[in-house]
């Protein structure tokens, strides 16, 4: 994290196009969403938080379970 900004500028002093440079959160660990009515929830918090002035990144380290997608859309 330390050398973001010096690897940014090793890049381009090498001539490679740095269009834009941020830190970024990479989850360990996921958890997978089997549930349609709670991921139903995740995701009007996920578009509740992304709504919000001061916010301006959201992670989430959940996973969604195809069958949970499929009850969802038919519900």
């Amino acid at each position: 994290m330390s050398d973001l900004e010096s690897l940014q500028k090793t890049l381009q002093e090498q001539d490679f196009p740095v269009k834009e440079v941020e830190l970024r959160w990479i989850t360990n660990t996921t958890v997978e969403v089997t549930d349609p009515e709670q991921m139903r929830s995740l995701l009007k918090l996920m578009d509740a938080l992304e709504s919000l002035d001061d916010v301006q990144n959201v992670t989430a380290n959940f996973e969604l379970n195809e069958d949970c997608l499929t009850a969802a859309s038919l519900a």
